[in-house]
């Protein structure tokens, strides 16, 4: 009898410590949400915010990003863990991107690893996030801008001393556009009669002329622009790409659609991607930064001026990272 009462005691005992202990068992929670909203428009900044809540304090180590053709990263920061008034901690981790296709995309779903205080590894995923990418101009136009029909009005001798006068001044604008048009068109069959000098030699040339401008201005992003006009302009006239109207992801699929090799529509995008940066990201670049990409468009043409006709259409869907 005395046995089974100091069994019960001893159970009574251990009870709250099993549950403290119980309290004690690691959780952690992590969420995902874009900023400002779910829909950004195409080439304009946004943020990916990822979010952890956990029981005990932890630290996050080195992650990787996956490298997308619709989603460029260009930067990421770590917000200071806080404890929340529950006990609880949280962080958030700010990822700057830049959505560079149109349509529903989606963010990825990312493995963080981290370490507890008491040295305990792990690793934990964040959600996907959906994504909306619009055109620039669309969700411009307000209520404000649109009017009502204006009713009749009276056409009296002034009104229509005003008409004859625009009709005058529309016939003469019409016979200057003609006569200009007519002139315009016997310059560009004189310009057709004469030999075309190769796209890559015009390229060679703009670049350098490029370099002696930004020598005397030292204006980088207008030395990444022109370098982006250059480069399009390049692959338009050798490749016959309608580069100037198109993105840069747009550009990447045209040239593996026409048959070109993976690694030159690579070198191409990297080129265009660091101009896109600097034009829609804000980024600043060095001096050094500014002169290697110029190297390297320089070398890009003198890689591809001399390439073979394309063979045939590649499917750019069936390889990885496009």
């Amino acid at each position: 009898m005395r046995f089974l009462t100091l069994v019960y005691f001893c159970f009574i005992m251990l009870v709250p410590f099993a549950r403290l202990r119980g309290a004690e068992a690691f959780a952690l929670s992590s969420q995902a949400q874009v900023e400002p909203s779910t829909t950004v428009p195409v080439m304009e900044p946004a943020k990916l915010v990822l979010q952890w809540t956990a029981n005990q304090k932890i630290t996050l180590s080195s992650f990787t990003v996956p490298v997308t053709n619709e989603l460029q990263f260009t930067e990421r920061k770590f917000l200071p863990v806080a404890q929340n008034q529950d006990g609880t901690y949280s962080q958030e981790i700010e990822l700057t991107f830049l959505p560079m296709a149109l349509g529903d995309l989606e963010g990825p779903s990312l493995e963080l690893p981290y370490q507890t205080e008491s040295g305990k590894s792990g690793t934990f995923r964040t959600p996907p996030v959906k994504i909306t990418v619009t055109g620039a101009l669309q969700g411009m136009v307000s209520l404000d801008m649109l009017r009502d029909i204006k009713g009749p009005f009276a056409v009296g001798f002034l009104s229509w001393a005003w008409f004859a006068l625009a009709a005058g001044l529309a016939l003469t604008a019409a016979g200057i556009y003609l006569f200009r048009s007519k002139k315009k068109k016997q310059a560009s069959d004189l310009d057709a009669a004469l030999p075309r000098r190769p796209a890559g030699e015009v390229a060679l040339e703009k670049l350098m002329e490029l370099l002696k401008q930004y020598g005397q201005e030292g204006n980088l992003k207008y030395f990444y622009i022109a370098l982006s006009v250059i480069v399009r302009e390049y692959l338009e006239q050798r490749f016959q790409i309608d580069a100037m109207e198109k993105t840069t992801t747009e550009i990447f699929k045209a040239m593996r659609q026409a048959g070109l090799d993976r690694k030159t529509a690579l070198q191409s995008r990297d080129i265009l991607s660091q101009s896109d940066l600097v034009k829609f990201a804000k980024l600043t670049p060095t001096e050094k930064e500014a002169l290697a990409v110029h190297d390297q468009a320089r070398q890009f043409v003198l890689d591809t001026q001399e390439l073979p006709s394309a063979s045939g259409p590649a499917n750019p869907d069936k390889e990885n990272g496009i």
